[in-house]
């Protein structure tokens, strides 16, 4: 191991943020932002609390001018605990840019776009995200504006016979015009018994083509 914490270093142990130095950040007890100081060899406290949040659930890479996007997990009974945020290391600066989605919605991974304009997510990851069509989100980082450039539940559905319960995973092309996301969901037709209440037991893999105009 390159490094070991003492047992108890992690709190909400969902989501790791690393930055350009090759620092880790993670949710440490009682919704404090920790690091581990990659120079150092040591964990240390930032300034930085979650609040009514038990941290972040999902990040991005570091952007060129300091930032790592992401949303936070939502607090138990709470509407609008689920937040996007972006968190600066070298200033230690944690700001909230408001919910995800709605009231905020579980949001599992987001992507920074290669010409780092935009962040893309798709919430609602644990089979909710049909309830509201499967929306592919489009945060505009420099007007903080969310748009959904596609609702996939109804595409799928009439395509396919199959209904996008969510993801856990995505990933953008080098040139921004493709986001590749596999989800987890189930069919239209002959449901199978073994399959979970939330719609999850059959994968699917989608490429979804952002035009350039919408980029």
């Amino acid at each position: 191991p390159v490094f070991q914490s003492k047992d108890g270093a992690i709190g909400f142990n969902r989501n790791f943020a690393i930055d350009r130095a090759g620092n880790v950040f993670f949710n440490g007890p009682k919704s404090v932002l920790l690091k581990f100081d990659r120079q150092g060899s040591r964990i240390v406290e930032t300034k930085c609390n979650w609040g009514n949040s038990p941290g972040m659930r999902s990040s991005t890479r570091e952007s060129k001018e300091g930032h790592i996007y992401g949303v936070t997990q939502g607090a138990a009974k709470m509407a609008g605990t689920r937040q996007l945020f972006r968190y600066t290391p070298a200033k230690d600066i944690l700001t909230m840019l408001g919910p995800d989605w709605l009231l905020g919605d579980y949001t599992t991974v987001c992507e920074l776009s290669p010409d780092e304009r935009f962040v893309y997510y798709l919430p609602g990851a644990h089979g909710q995200a049909s309830a509201t069509g499967t929306p592919v989100i489009q945060y505009d980082i420099a007007n903080r504006q969310r748009k959904v450039i596609a609702f996939l539940a109804r595409a799928f559905e009439q395509a396919h016979d199959y209904v996008p319960g969510g993801t856990y995973g995505g990933k953008i092309s080098a040139d921004g015009g493709t986001l590749y996301v596999n989800f987890n969901g189930h069919p239209t037709k002959n449901l199978p018994k073994h399959l979970r209440p939330n719609g999850f037991g059959l994968c699917a893999f989608a490429a979804i083509h952002i035009p350039r105009g919408e980029r």
